[in-house]
């Protein structure tokens, strides 16, 4: 049990930090059809220096769940994305990263990189097996 969850923080600390060696124009078209095709639509607003990707509110359960997506470009060639969810529900509004979502487009736009990380990932929980 440790191993595993040794294996997804490190797979999740990896996809937190990801810096894509695509630029901003390229990549938020697949993050907006990610979104389509987990049901939301979305509208976005972009500029020079970033991106950002808002979806309308769809109702899951008892609960609206909407997506923000910030983009912001690292240079030229490259840059970061970051996908919160935004949840509204009986409790009231909360927000949180969404990093499992994050792999998910990062699988799809740099399988490479992602197939890595999971490489590691399992070495990391290896080791933690032997550590215990």
């Amino acid at each position: 049990m440790k191993a595993f969850q040794v294996q997804r923080q490190y797979v999740r600390d990896q996809t937190a930090k990801r810096v894509y060696k695509k630029p901003v124009a390229e990549l938020v078209p697949e993050a907006r059809k990610l979104l389509f095709e987990k049901g939301f639509r979305t509208k976005d607003t972009s500029s020079d220096a970033s991106a950002s990707i808002e979806t309308e509110e769809k109702k899951d359960g008892d609960t609206k769940v909407k997506y923000l997506v910030l983009v912001t470009k690292v240079d030229e060639a490259s840059c970061k994305f970051e996908f919160t969810k935004v949840s509204s529900g009986l409790l009231g509004p909360t927000s949180e990263r969404d990093l499992d979502l994050e792999n998910v487009f990062m699988r799809r736009v740099d399988f490479e990189a992602a197939s890595q990380i999971e490489k590691e990932a399992i070495a990391e929980g290896e080791k933690s097996k032997s550590s215990s």
